[in-house]
């Protein structure tokens, strides 16, 4: 099969992310997140019971790779030369206009969030809004007419960037999506510096990403997702974090999920699927502790009071 042969023979999953130096596995893991969106409707008839479809947050310094990454996912839905909308100047209606006409495919964002759009409530109220349509499928109420049902509904979620953390002191928004750090470049190259070769393979590769995205969008068992399978990496999530049920387990359960399901496709070897494994329980740990640190009333209170 000739797309197959795209991705196995040309080592796509390996080189979307080789040039990312020490960030192989969070641009991995931002492929991983597109080809789940892809089932955004079949998730949201709720695997385990609760309609779920986390979107991805891509966070750290500036020159890290996030860019690239979101670039990459950009491609594979047939978007290459679609530049990614300025999330700090998206206003509600265009946002969720887009989430019901993008079914299925990644709404990728750029800076969603900086510093200066978390001091003003609007700004704030908007990433808030973004996450709970996403991952709740909660609709936006507005006018009925001859030509509009009364609510616009997302039909997709979405892959952002920020070089910030927004509502770390929320946890009901926190644990609603994925953050995907990213960290400073080996060697001090903080600005990603590349070769003339490398930019070439990139570039090639960005030509052909979307060639693929038709078969990853058909990867179910039997016509439906595999839920036992997602079951399983959703309690092993659970079990690493200590608890039974926890919805922010459950969606690092979903991105394990699809992580080995593309590195099986890729024929990783045992020591790739390893790492995939210890970097996914730790990110998962980390942002459940994250979650519980925040969760005390006194703490969310002082950090209310700095926000003033």
């Amino acid at each position: 099969h000739r797309r197959r042969w795209v991705w196995k023979r040309r080592r796509v999953w390996k080189r979307r992310s080789e040039r990312r130096f020490n960030n192989e596995l969070p641009a991995k893991a931002t492929l991983a997140t597109a080809v789940m969106h892809l089932q955004y409707h079949n998730l949201m008839q709720g695997v385990l019971g609760q309609p779920m479809c986390p979107g991805a947050l891509l966070v750290g310094e500036k020159g890290t790779g996030k860019t690239a990454a979101m670039s990459c996912a950009q491609a594979f839905i047939g978007k290459k030369d679609v530049s990614a909308k300025l999330g700090v100047e998206l206003s509600l209606p265009v946002l969720s206009a887009s989430l019901q006409l993008q079914a299925g495919l990644t709404y990728v964002i750029d800076e969603v969030a900086t510093h200066q759009s978390l001091k003003n409530e609007q700004g704030t109220r908007l990433y808030k809004n973004l996450v709970h349509m996403c991952y709740d499928g909660t609709t936006r109420g507005v006018m009925q007419t001859d030509t509009s049902i009364g609510c616009t509904e997302p039909r997709t979620s979405f892959i952002a960037t920020a070089n910030v953390v927004p509502l770390f002191y929320d946890p009901p928004s926190v644990e609603r999506v994925l953050h995907i750090h990213f960290k400073p470049l080996e060697g001090g190259h903080t600005d990603g510096a590349k070769t003339v070769e490398q930019s070439a393979v990139w570039k090639a590769t960005m030509e052909m990403m979307s060639c693929v995205m038709p078969d990853f969008a058909a990867l179910v068992y039997n016509g439906h997702l595999d839920k036992s399978a997602i079951i399983d990496c959703c309690s092993y999530m659970n079990a690493v974090c200590g608890v039974s049920y926890q919805r922010l387990c459950n969606m690092w359960g979903f991105l394990l999920y699809y992580m080995l399901l593309l590195e099986f496709i890729a024929m990783g070897n045992k020591d790739s699927v390893t790492h995939i494994f210890e970097w996914a329980t730790f990110e998962c740990y980390k942002q459940y502790k994250l979650v519980a640190k925040n969760s005390t009333v006194l703490l969310k209170f002082l950090k209310a009071v700095k926000l003033l």
